[in-house]
This record gives structure tokens, C-alpha cells and sequence, in this order.
């Protein structure tokens, strides 16, 4: 920690040889509209920018002088503007296009060598950084990807991820190995979401970002693992009107229809809602097995005026599905290799109505105020619940060269509620000649739940057959007799818990291509506490520290990081009763690396006359 605050002080009083100024401003046309995409260049310079959806653009790092600002778009008459820059000043420059928003229509055209290669986020340093800025490591996969491979599930969307592993957990949850750990999908927009038994669709999914390495500093405990984050950033409305309807059939029995509808809902195009579904049918590789997936998501967004915006989604998933079979092998069986089995790997010990029901509905509002041309505030609320009726999980094990025990275990009901609120003010500001890009941030979560579950009799199994002789697949009316005669569902006792966080992170531009990322996070876990386990209290803190310099602007650089994660640990009983309170286990990482993005992009813009 020490050598931690060593190297910030160090970094922070790098002074530079000449103090810089910012020039930024809005172009707008003559109805008031915004003019995105419009060309701003500084002449006589290699500076310039364009506007983005909000007209907004923003010049950094120039030298005093006289200059003439430019700005242009195909097919406009370019428009000048003469101006004194003055070290350390931010000069606000604005325009007003003689078109109107209806004349400025255009078709943008982007050619890229790697069409793929999408690094822009908001969410991984929850600023505005590109991937070239960003001391993290971490992999974008754009939904264009996913339509090229018709990916159907997030497993397979998944495989893309490079280090990524996949887990299938019997609860009939989803997750990855990374970088040695478990890491769930666990974010949604950067906020909570719930996996681990309704599973994941993605019908609702605009791109995936897995994060690499510790994240506990932005993320928490309860979203990340040590491993990273992986993070959904769902689909969000738009102002033109499109619709998207497909049919996707597939290996077995795979019939899937997608549709995604989106159109303004006011003449102004300041209301706007978007809704997509996915009913999914499909059997499995056995000749029992099913996975029945129905998704509605509408979302909705109201720009209050031009410094309010609200942004409202939910999502509805319901799924009825088996799950995963879970082998075990014991040594008398004499079998190394499931090869060895004497029975045909398509054929199911367990009947198809053998299955869990679960329904996952999750509910988000996002509120976003331009407080300044230099700050803005996120206001974010997500209400998560899945509900489990019930979830028959498989156990297979192999007891003698012909003989197979078979299992299940019943789960349900189980309910999860997981309310999350967050909010954060991100801005710009110089001190002298650094800029500083800052994200300031509390989170408060909440979980409460119920659990049931079912005995197992004294030997463990509910029954024994030999393959080599006629059997039929094991009933879930058999295995409800088996579970009501050992003693049937019992619950099994959930703590409330709560977590209280705040966060800060400074992102320092010492020049034009060198930055440093500074933050640090202080996170208090509580738990309510049950019969066995008393009420307990940990408070962690999580920094991060990381260096990027640009070798070559926008092309190459280098990087390294300091990051850190936590988990929190409940009290472990000693041999005289009493409870030990352990502190949280901490996992910390020192990373080094070259990041690349050497093909060009070039962009168009043709005008629809």
C-alpha cells in the first residue's frame, strides 16, 4: 500500500513544460437540433475532432496562439471562426449550421479492416476512455459479431472471449474461468444482474465486455471475482424507426424466433421505446432433454430537455429446461475415460419431465443530468428477483463395470431479490496544465431470499440399474415419491445483507500521451446473520493504480496496472464455540502489456439530397 501512494505522488507531481488549454463548444442546426458528426479542425494544427450524437465537441492540449477554428461537413458550406487561445484556458466556441435538421440527414459509412474490433465503452473505467487509454485489459464482443456466427446462446457467445473457459454449473447457472477463477455474469449495464439459476439470453444484448483481472475497485465484490467481470450492455432505444424479425432453425430441433422493434414515440423523437423478444425451442444431444427460453424486454427513454434524460428497461425471462448431468465415477467401476461407458452417449438415464422451471424479471432506471458542459450526474435503480419453482439436478454415478446409481436432488421454490442503487458524477478539469477526467461514486445493495431443498436417504441414491439390461429413463413422479418418503422439502435459512460502497477515480492526463489512472474504493459488508451464523461486519478497501503511454497516438501503447479485488468471509467456529470474525481474503495484481489498434478506419459521409 505503501509503495501504492508512493508512485501516485510520484505520477501526480510530474509537471509539464507548458501550460495547455481545451477549446470545445456545440454545433447546432438552425432548428436547435444537435449537428452530430460535423468536422472541427483547428487550421495550421493536427488537432481535430468531430461531434458526437449531442452536437458536443472538445479540443485538448493546445498551445497558446491565434487560430482559425474550422468546421465542416459534406455537402455544407464550411464555416470559420478566429480565436486567442490563452494557456490553461477553456475557450467555449460555438456554432449554428444554416441547415435544419431535416437538410443535415447523411448516410455514415464506416470501412474497417476488422469490422469486429469495438473498444468503446463507457462502462469498464465507468469514463469515457478508449481501449488505447485504458490501463485495464479487457475484450468487447460487438453483437455484429454474434449475428455473423448465429450465436443462440451465451455459452457459445462466450468462446470468443480469449482465456475464457466455460462452466455449467447442475443449478442450471453460467459462468467462465478467468484467468484461474470462477467469473459469473454477474453485470448488466455495470449494475447487478442474476445468473446463477435462470441462466442468461441473449436476446437483449447489444455486446459483451469481459474485463480481465481483480475488479473490485469499480465493481465490488458481488459483481466480480477475482478473475474480472463480465459485463451485458443491453439494447437501448434509438430515434429512427426499425424493425428486426428472424427465424433460426438449428441442430436439435433448435426453432428460434427473434424480434426486435424500436420507434420514436413522439414527433419530436424525444420519446422513444424499443421492445425485443426470443421464444427459443430445443432439445438437447439425448434422446431425453429440452430447453424452452421465452424473453420480452421493452425498454423506453424520454429526453426531458437538452440536459435530462431517462432511460427505463425490464426484462421478463422465463425458462423450462433439464439440466446438466453430473457423472461420478468410483474405483471399483474401473473406468478412466467416459468412452469406456457400456451405454450409447445419447441415451438419458433420466426422464424429460425431470426439469426446473425458473423466471428472472429485472427492472432498471437510469436518470442522467448535464450539471455543466464539464460534469454529469447518473442516478441508477435495479430491482432484480428470480424465482425458482422447482430444479431437478441429475447425479450419475458408476458403482461396478454395469452398474449406475442415479440421484436427483430437488431445489425450490428459492427466491433471490437483489435491490441496487448507484450514483455517480463523472467530469473534466484542469489544474494548470493536467487535465483530469474523475468519477465519483457511491453504491448501496441489498439481498434477501429464501432457499428449500430436499433430503437425501441414507445411501445417497434413489435407485440402481444395470445397463446392460432393459431400463427406463427415472420419472419425475418416481422421484417425487423417493423425496416425499425421506422427509420431502425443507428450508434452509438465508441472511439479509446489505453493502454500502464509495469510490473515486482520477484518470490524470500528464500529456498528450501520457496518463495515469488513480482509484480506490470502500466497501462495508454487513450480514444480518441466521441461527447458526451471528450477524457480522467487514469493511474492505480496494485501490488501483494504472500507467498508459501512447508510443504511437492512437496506434500504440503501453501499459501497466496495480489492481485489486476482495471476497468477504463469514466467522468460522473455533474448538470453544465462539465465532471468528476473518477479514476479507484480497487477491492483488501487477500487470504490463502492449495494447495495438494499427488498422485503419476510415469514415464517410454521404449526403442524402
Amino acid at each position: 500500500m505503501k509503495s501504492f501512494f508512493t508512485i501516485a505522488f510520484l505520477l501526480c507531481s510530474i509537471i509539464c513544460f507548458a501550460q495547455n488549454a481545451t477549446i470545445k463548444g456545440k454545433i447546432s442546426t438552425s432548428d436547435g437540433k444537435p449537428a452530430e458528426f460535423v468536422n472541427v479542425q483547428l487550421n495550421g494544427t493536427h488537432k481535430g475532432t468531430s461531434t458526437n450524437e449531442a452536437g458536443e465537441y472538445r479540443i485538448e492540449r493546445i498551445k497558446s496562439g491565434v487560430f482559425t477554428i474550422k468546421v465542416s461537413l459534406l455537402g455544407l458550406e464550411t464555416k470559420e471562426q478566429q480565436i486567442e487561445v490563452k494557456a490553461g484556458q477553456t475557450l467555449i466556441v460555438d456554432f449554428t449550421l444554416a441547415e435544419n435538421a431535416n437538410q443535415l440527414q447523411e448516410v455514415v459509412v464506416m470501412s474497417n479492416t476488422n469490422k469486429f474490433s469495438q473498444k468503446e465503452t463507457d462502462y469498464v473505467a465507468r469514463l469515457p476512455l478508449k481501449n488505447l487509454e485504458n490501463p485495464q485489459v479487457y475484450t468487447v464482443i460487438p453483437k455484429e459479431l454474434l449475428e455473423e456466427q448465429v450465436v443462440t446462446s451465451i455459452n457459445n457467445a462466450l468462446t470468443n472471449a480469449v482465456g475464457a473457459a466455460p462452466i455449467n454449473y447442475p443449478a442450471g447457472g453460467f459462468a467462465i474461468t478467468s484467468r484461474g477463477f470462477s467469473t459469473g455474469i454477474n453485470a448488466r449495464n455495470g449494475m447487478e444482474t442474476t445468473a446463477s439459476r435462470s441462466s442468461v439470453e441473449i436476446g437483449n444484448v447489444e455486446r459483451i465486455e469481459v474485463i480481465k483481472g481483480p475488479s473490485g475497485t469499480l465493481f465490488g465484490s458481488a459483481i466480480s471475482s477475482f478473475g474480472g467481470v463480465v459485463n451485458l450492455v443491453t439494447k437501448k432505444p434509438f430515434e429512427t424507426f426499425r424493425g428486426d424479425i428472424s427465424y433460426t432453425l438449428g441442430s436439435y430441433g433448435l426453432n428460434r424466433l427473434t424480434a426486435d422493434i424500436n420507434t420514436p414515440v413522439n414527433k419530436e423523437k424525444t420519446a422513444l421505446f424499443r421492445v425485443n423478444t426470443v421464444v427459443n425451442r430445443q432439445y438437447g444431444f439425448l434422446d431425453q432433454g429440452h430447453n424452452n427460453t421465452f424473453l420480452i424486454a421493452p425498454s423506453f427513454s424520454y429526453q426531458v430537455n437538452n440536459r435530462f434524460r431517462i432511460l427505463a428497461d425490464i426484462e421478463f425471462l422465463s425458462i423450462d429446461q433439464t439440466r446438466s448431468i453430473y457423472t461420478r465415477v468410483n474405483t471399483p467401476s474401473g473406468y478412466t475415460n467416459p468412452a469406456e461407458f457400456p451405454i450409447d452417449y445419447k441415451k438419458n438415464l433420466f426422464n424429460d419431465d425431470v426439469n426446473a422451471e425458473t423466471f428472472a424479471s429485472k427492472y432498471y432506471l437510469e436518470a442522467n443530468y448535464k450539471i455543466s458542459n464539464n460534469w454529469t450526474s447518473s442516478t441508477l435503480f435495479s430491482f432484480v428477483t428470480e424465482s425458482v419453482k422447482h430444479s431437478y439436478q441429475n447425479y450419475l454415478t458408476w458403482l461396478s463395470p454395469v452398474l449406475v446409481a442415479r440421484n436427483i436432488l430437488v431445489y425450490g421454490p428459492i427466491y433471490n431479490n437483489y435491490t441496487n442503487f448507484q450514483q455517480n458524477f463523472t467530469g473534466n478539469l484542469n489544474t494548470g496544465s493536467i487535465n483530469h477526467k474523475i468519477l465519483a461514486g457511491v453504491n448501496y445493495r441489498y439481498y434477501s431470499g429464501s432457499f428449500n431443498y430436499s433430503l437425501v436417504n441414507n445411501n445417497g441414491f434413489i435407485d440402481t440399474v444395470n445397463v446392460t439390461k432393459a431400463f427406463k429413463p427415472l420419472t419425475k413422479a418416481q422421484t417425487d415419491q423417493a423425496i416425499a418418503s425421506r422427509g420431502g422439502m425443507v428450508p434452509f435459512e438465508i441472511s439479509d445483507q446489505t453493502t454500502s460502497s464509495a469510490y473515486v477515480s482520477d484518470v490524470v492526463g500528464l500529456s498528450d500521451k501520457l496518463s495515469a489512472m488513480l482509484s480506490l474504493r470502500i466497501d462495508n459488508f454487513n450480514y444480518a446473520g441466521i441461527t447458526s451464523t451471528p450477524q457480522y461486519s467487514q469493511t474492505a478497501f480496494a485501490p488501483k493504480l494504472g500507467v498508459v503511454y501512447q508510443v504511437l497516438k492512437d496506434k500504440v501503447s503501453v501499459f501497466g496496472n496495480y489492481m485489486s479485488g476482495f471476497q468477504n468471509q463469514g466467522p468460522i467456529s473455533q474448538p470453544t464455540g465462539e465465532q471468528f470474525v476473518a477479514k476479507p481474503v484480497y487477491a492483488v495484481q501487477s500487470e504490463g502489456g502492449i495494447k495495438t489498434e494499427l488498422l485503419d478506419k476510415a469514415e464517410y459521409h454521404i449526403k442524402l439530397l
